[in-house]
């Protein structure tokens, strides 16, 4: 038996309801439809197992060479770091041995400087002499400041410092 929708028993509205055998309690069953019959599925052919596609056996060779070209790549770059590293290593100990030498030649030059061995290699290695006497120029420096000050002077007045430098040139 059919369930009835529980609105054919109940309104809403202020409406009397329909009385119930005006409407027809059962409903025509509909015509079966006879189904075509569908085309018979083509069957599975099965290869043997030594048997591929050529497609396969070409992507399958590709997939491999690319692959061991990755890891060749790979492989080389750490090389090139590791032999990069390497380079740092033994220039930075090549470094560490010239510095160490600096540091010996600046000793020895700062331990040599003795006059007697300067005027020695001047006139030895450098041909050079002693001034004579008509080659020496004697500059008077006065010994009270080295520094001029800023100091005002009167209009009628020069400066000190004016005349310091006169005297110096005089």
């Amino acid at each position: 038996m059919n369930r009835r929708n529980y609105m054919d028993f109940y309104s809403p509205t202020s409406e009397a309801r329909q009385p119930l055998w005006n409407k027809p309690t059962a409903q025509p069953r509909p015509k079966k439809v006879k189904k075509e019959k569908k085309a018979a599925k083509p069957k599975l052919e099965y290869r043997n197992v030594g048997q591929t596609s050529k497609a396969f056996s070409l992507l399958s060779l590709v997939t491999l060479v690319l692959l061991f070209a990755a890891a060749l790549g790979i492989v080389m770059s750490f090389a090139i770091v590791a032999d990069q590293a390497n380079n740092i290593r033994s220039l930075t100990a090549e470094l560490r041995q010239i510095e160490e030498d600096n540091n010996l030649i600046r000793t020895q030059i700062a331990q040599s400087y003795d006059i007697r061995e300067i005027e020695r290699i001047a006139s030895q290695r450098l041909m050079m002499s002693r001034p004579q006497p008509h080659q020496v120029v004697h500059i008077y420096v006065p010994s009270t400041s080295h520094t001029v000050t800023n100091i005002q002077a009167t209009p009628e007045e020069p400066s000190r410092a004016f005349w310091d430098l006169r005297r110096l040139f005089d």
